[in-house]
């Protein structure tokens, strides 16, 4: 069993699930391009914001590094 470390918050009405490591490498690129990777890891997804660990109004974020410079994150 892998463990994955998150953050749970309550943000504008929604509950959100920080994600900061442990999820599948999405490569560099955009986020944009980042997300179409995530996209083919939907087991992931379901495991971690689904039932019985999330809930179907769980909003999942990744924390990712910059693809901008100019960034702190992604």
């Amino acid at each position: 069993m892998k463990r994955i470390p998150f953050l749970d918050s309550h943000t504008g009405g929604e509950p959100t699930r920080l994600i900061s490591e442990g999820f599948p490498p999405l490569g560099p690129g955009t986020v944009a391009e980042q997300l179409a990777t995530l996209e083919q890891h939907d087991n992931f997804r379901t495991q971690v914001l689904c039932e019985p660990r999330g809930n179907d109004v769980m909003v999942g974020a990744l924390l990712v590094p910059p693809a901008d410079p100019t960034c702190q994150l992604g």
